[in-house]
């Protein structure tokens, strides 16, 4: 991950990371059946889900099941590309400012699918996807591409990252972001990063706001093998 800022605006709300208030904050795992495994030389993996749940130890608020599927495919050394799509029902546990027409304690149709790639070489590693959901009746989409080049042998690298969300694409809530700056690697996977962050849309007093914001983020990483 090379962004300090993390996910992409995209995939923290429909993955339920957070930011979507009728969904919460799920970053646990659901109960389910899953099946998957590789052929052609491990070239072709896929995998098949049929999930039940709301999040670490909750109960589900409604009876019905989640169907998710992903399908990776490596045509050559360090390429992969990348298909999901999840079928499913949510259970509003709060309103949204996103998706105002929804209630608390509704169920609602909750579809995702994604189309993405990931490509890692010495000269540059880079990766993206094309996300969109619907919950009830309003369609959520956008697209991101986040990457790294090292400088030479200094063992920094120059970072990357544009990304574009549309909330609701029925209320014009698109907002766009870009990331810009530096990672030095001290040790084996203890890094320094120095970043800028643009967003042209945020959240203010409740309402969604279209307007420039801007952030220097700073943070050390230290990992203990």
């Amino acid at each position: 991950m090379e962004a300090i800022d993390v996910y992409s605006e995209g995939v923290t709300y429909l993955a339920g990371c957070g930011s979507d208030p009728l969904f919460g904050v799920q970053y646990g795992r659901d109960l389910g059946l899953s099946i998957y495994g590789e052929t052609n030389d491990a070239k072709v993996r896929y995998e098949l889900d049929v999930m039940n749940g709301q999040g670490i130890n909750k109960k589900d608020g409604n009876a019905e099941k989640d169907f998710i599927g992903r399908l990776e495919y490596r045509p050559v050394k360090g390429l992969n590309l990348v298909a999901t799509g999840q079928l499913g029902r949510g259970h509003a546990i709060n309103t949204s400012l996103y998706n105002p027409a929804i209630a608390i304690g509704q169920n609602y149709k909750r579809n995702r699918w994604t189309v993405g790639f990931d490509y890692k070489s010495k000269a540059f590693n880079a990766h993206g996807e094309y996300l969109e959901g619907k919950d009830g009746d309003a369609v959520s989409r956008g697209a991101y591409v986040t990457g790294n080049v090292p400088l030479g042998n200094s063992h920094c690298d120059l970072v990357g990252s544009y990304d574009f969300f549309n909330f609701n694409t029925d209320l014009g809530m698109d907002q766009h972001k870009a990331i810009f700056g530096l990672q030095y690697w001290f040790y084996q996977k203890c890094r320094i990063q120095l970043q800028y962050v643009y967003k042209s849309a945020y959240i203010q007093d409740g309402q969604f706001v279209h307007g420039a914001n801007h952030a220097i983020m700073g943070q050390m990483q230290i990992r203990f093998h």
